[in-house]
């Protein structure tokens, strides 16, 4: 492709965004998803790794989000400062990106007027242009995706399994495209490439599980399959009919409080979406219909929430979102007519993949891109189509290379690879031994300095929390005196301490550490509600000039605080301590445990 059009294609792009960011969105605030990447990456540049408050009362790390976004965020933020606007316009510079490997890749596999409408079409993609404005991992995300195609396309699956892998830590919905790009992989190049292809990708999102392992306790490469389950199939979802939020819904409080770390939410979310789904398995036809009409915007009115959330501008939105008709139409012809085309058939069974993901999960317009960006290129295929089948000499004008764009690919799915180098094997084995002895390393330092955290918090938390305990049980004559303000300061502490190295333990270390936070925790909770009922009454009693009454507590908790959280104790549990009591008892069996390894 010439390269005055790659250029008009890039300077198109970056017009469309910049204007979109001046005049649609020129008061952006980041929200939701986005003010969470803005987070991670502050706390990632000021060299606290990727940690973040939400959904807990302490900063930890997290596993939530997907690493690589917010580390190249907290990078950038570390030479100019974490203003959103430098947020944005990385953005744009990526989403420029975004729209010329669109451009590359349909003119490599169908001619180069097809490239200039594929990207034509994402440059000017009011979709595109409203992700590329605003601080979220899409564009970088399409990016990597593109780049993974292009790899493949090119038959060059060492470098298409790097950018798969860094996809993988881009967007948590890529583990399953890598199963498909797998298979698709064993189909044109053998099994041989295929475990090379999986070896290289496995290698890239390796350390990042290993982190995960080491500090919150779980090998994975997010924690947020529980709250996406949660969020269709849970009990609170009304059977699928409507979208549970675990980040802003009251109702999954008890979650947080009775976990306490990434991981533990993260299963809790899991099973309770999952005990539903098994009591209800008619649940998933009505999450794929409303998933299926909010997709294709038949139902738009379901994205409007999502949209703002994402911080689109809803005028813009309202006039555009009808473009994905006539484009997926077009697109789905063009690339099943072009089907022989290698390329086609990879960017179509992607397409599917991503869509049939999202019909049984969580449905968005920004999670669509990847959707919408194969329908680019299918329309670029589209125009070819048309242009050839119209005037049979214009084959000439769309080859590439001196190839016609839409006869089979040069290289057969049969012809065999070119040989890789015989110390490809020796170079990943050594790297994967040098991997796993720096995590054996870093897992005994970890060890040591969440066995140092948690004995130091115990210790200096022992005094308090004998006192809060010495409140206990509350009676009628001293209820005006319940005070566990200092106490639940101290535990406070120890509760963090605890939720935060119980998962870097092992053994009864870590099984002992993670019952005493949880003992901590529900002694929390109860403290905290006793003393604000007593408070609420105090007060009460005093303004309207009656005796205060232990009755009358008895009476406002059991009519307002047990009827709206049926998940606390009865009231006489609450005045007798025994939560207190049984935290001071796991607390001491954490202390005895640590006391024994050293």
């Amino acid at each position: 492709m010439p390269r005055r059009i790659i250029l008009f294609l890039g300077a198109l792009a970056g017009l469309a965004r910049v204007l979109y960011l001046l005049f649609a969105i020129p008061n952006y605030i980041p929200d939701k998803d986005a003010d969470q990447y803005m987070q991670l990456a502050r706390a990632f540049s000021n060299g606290d790794g990727l940690s973040i408050q939400w959904p807990f009362a302490y900063v930890h790390p997290s596993a939530f989000r997907p690493p690589l976004y917010p580390a190249l965020l907290g990078s950038l933020f570390s030479a100019t400062g974490s203003s959103v606007i430098y947020a944005q316009i990385l953005n744009i510079a990526i989403g420029i990106g975004v729209v010329l490997l669109c451009a590359l890749l349909a003119n490599q596999i169908w001619g180069r007027e097809a490239g200039i409408v594929a990207g034509g079409i994402a440059a000017l993609s009011p979709a595109l242009i409203a992700n590329d404005a605003t601080v979220l991992a899409e564009p970088l995300s399409l990016l990597l995706l593109l780049a993974t195609w292009w790899y493949l396309i090119r038959a060059r699956p060492l470098l298409a399994a790097i950018s798969l892998g860094l996809l993988m830590l881009t967007k948590p919905s890529a583990q399953l495209l890598a199963l498909f790009l797998i298979a698709w992989v064993v189909w044109q190049f053998g099994w041989r490439r295929a475990l090379r292809f999986s070896a290289v990708t496995l290698l890239v999102i390796l350390p990042w599980i290993i982190r995960n392992e080491l500090l919150i306790g779980e090998p994975t490469l997010n924690t947020s399959n529980g709250f996406n389950v949660s969020a269709r199939y849970s009990e609170f979802s009304e059977n699928g009919r409507d979208f549970a939020d675990a980040y802003s819904d009251n109702r999954f409080d008890p979650y947080v409080y009775l976990t306490g770390d990434d991981a533990a939410w993260d299963k809790a979310l899991l099973k309770l979406g999952t005990t539903n789904f098994r009591a209800h398995p008619e649940i998933i036809l009505n999450v794929t219909k409303r998933n299926f009409l909010s997709w294709f915007e038949i139902d738009s009115f379901r994205n409007d929430l999502a949209e703002k959330f994402d911080g689109r501008n809803m005028e813009v939105r309202n006039n555009t979102f009808w473009l994905i008709w006539p484009i997926t139409i077009i697109g789905t012809v063009g690339l099943v007519l072009t089907l022989r085309r290698r390329g086609a058939l990879l960017i179509l069974g992607s397409a599917v993949l991503i869509m049939a993901t999202s019909l049984f999960s969580i449905v968005a317009p920004r999670l669509r891109s990847p959707f919408d960006l194969a329908m680019y290129l299918g329309c670029g295929a589209a125009w070819a189509i048309w242009r050839v089948r119209k005037n049979p000499s214009a084959v000439a004008s769309l080859r590439d290379k001196r190839r016609d764009p839409l006869a089979p690919s040069a290289q057969s799915a049969t012809s065999p690879p070119q040989s890789l180098s015989p110390r490809f094997w020796p170079v990943i084995g050594a790297l994967l031994v040098f991997i796993f002895c720096s995590s054996y390393l870093l897992r005994e330092r970890v060890i040591s300095d969440a066995r140092s955290g948690v004995g130091k918090a115990i210790d200096s938390t022992a005094m308090e929390t004998k006192r809060l305990q010495s409140e206990y049980p509350v009676t009628r004559a001293n209820a005006l005196k319940f005070n566990p303000t200092t106490g639940i300061a101290a535990l406070q502490n120890l509760d963090r301490e605890l939720h935060l190295n119980a998962p870097r333990l092992r053994g009864s270390e870590g099984a002992t550490a993670s019952r005493a936070a949880l003992a901590v925790r529900e002694s929390l909770v109860e403290a905290r509600v006793l003393g604000a009922q007593i408070a609420f009454v105090a007060i009460e009693s005093d303004r309207r000039g009656v005796p205060f009454s232990l009755a009358a507590v008895r009476k406002r908790y059991m009519n307002t605080t047990l009827a709206s959280n049926a998940g606390l104790p009865s009231f006489d549990a609450l005045l007798s301590g025994k939560a207190i009591q049984d935290a001071s008892d796991a607390i001491r069996k954490a202390r005895d445990s640590l006391s024994s390894s050293n």
